[in-house]
């Protein structure tokens, strides 16, 4: 009886120090690519151009409703805004080694908004400034008329007003 339970206790243990060498699961199916350099901030419906050092054979975006990005040519990207929020852009070649990996920033246009606002408040009392994917109004107004006016042209600049 003794015999049978150092020999079932040898096999336990030998079958824990195989699994023991095998490496993690989780390890051999992913590798996480860290990002690249800067983050791209950019305001919505503008765009930049991205020159990669090598060529690259596909780049895609993780949100298409964020930012587009098209392949101008093997080495450059034009990155647009599509809509305020985070989103990452990638860029791989033929070997599918990653280029780019570089989280995009599109906020609303501000400056667009700020100089529509200034045609129906030239005196400049009401400030608008993005905050995440929302616009938030400051200032003064003349009367509620014109304080409806303007929160109906900051509504236009999000997706959710």
């Amino acid at each position: 009886m003794i015999r049978r339970f150092n020999a079932v206790r040898t096999i336990a243990l030998a079958i824990a120090i195989a699994f023991a060498a095998l490496p993690a699961p989780h390890l051999w199916a992913s590798q996480i690519v860290a990002p690249t350099g800067a983050p791209i901030v950019l305001d919505a419906s503008k765009g930049v151009i991205i020159r990669l050092d090598r060529p690259c054979s596909s780049v895609f975006v993780a949100d298409p409703d964020i930012a587009d990005v098209q392949l101008k040519s093997p080495t450059v990207l034009y990155v647009m805004g599509k809509g305020a929020g985070e989103t990452t852009i990638y860029a791989v070649d033929q070997q599918d080694a990653v280029l780019l990996n570089s989280r995009v920033e599109v906020h609303q246009d501000i400056d667009r908004l700020s100089r529509d606002i200034r045609q129906i408040d030239p005196g400049g009392r009401v400030q608008a400034r993005a905050v995440d994917d929302s616009i938030v109004l400051e200032g003064n107004i003349k009367d509620a008329a014109q304080g409806d006016d303007i929160r109906k042209l900051a509504a236009r600049y999000v997706a959710n007003p």
